[in-house]
């Protein structure tokens, strides 16, 4: 049964993983990571054709700071014959987290519920265009959600969301540390981890309401006792 379930949510993922390829393949990997070259990051965004014509799944990219130790990869192991899919699954290191107004939590005080940690600045333009999604998944009391961003101060933060009305658990991730243990390297990106702290799966680009609406409808079936 649980191999099954695994297989399950790996067929549901990688579908949705197929638009996000399709969308980002010829992305730029020029960094871009301070906000004056946005419009770079927008030019070369503009350029990848999706399968809808639309804007899903692109990011604007950021320094590639990938540690490939951190993010467990479904592949085989060839002592055994065993698939990442049928081993238990990865449990995230705790980590310390810095709320917008400077108050410090650690990442295992948040449990129980499905984890998601979207990482964004105020300067992507597809971070922009995805975040009233994020505002609204936040009132879910049906999950934690992080609004971490990346390499930005308060004060630049705070005159975003109070322009825009937004309700956010805003987290600052000033020296992007916590970025590039995720391995980011485009915003938006969203990581979802289970209710102890499980990777499950991670969505590098903007999502629409249907894409989150997909992962999250598969999460939830695979999480199921």
């Amino acid at each position: 049964m649980l191999k099954m379930k695994h297989m399950t949510l790996i067929a549901t993922l990688l579908t949705v993983s197929a638009l996000i390829f399709s969308g980002c393949q010829n992305q730029s990997q020029k960094a871009v990571i301070d906000p004056g070259a946005e419009n770079t990051s927008q030019e070369a965004s503009d350029s990848v054709a999706t399968p809808d014509s639309s804007t899903q799944g692109e990011t604007d990219t950021v320094e590639p700071t990938t540690n490939a130790d951190e993010v467990p990869a479904e592949d085989t192991d060839q002592s055994n014959g065993t698939s990442e899919s049928e081993k238990e699954p990865y449990i995230w290191p705790d980590f310390t987290l810095t709320s917008l107004d400077g108050e410090t939590s650690q990442l295992y005080d948040y449990k129980d519920k499905i984890v998601i940690i979207n990482f964004w600045a105020t300067w992507c333009t597809y971070c922009k265009q995805e975040m009233p999604l994020i505002d609204e998944l936040t009132q879910n009391e049906k999950y934690h959600v992080m609004a971490m961003d990346v390499g930005e101060d308060e004060s630049t933060v705070t005159d975003y969301l109070d322009a825009n009305g937004y309700n956010l658990n805003v987290f600052m991730d000033k020296d992007q540390s916590i970025a590039a243990s995720f391995g980011v390297s485009g915003f938006p990106t969203t990581v979802f981890l289970g209710p102890n702290h499980e990777y499950l799966y991670a969505y590098p680009g903007m999502m629409d309401e249907k894409t989150l609406e997909t992962i999250l409808d598969a999460l939830d079936e695979y999480l199921e006792p």
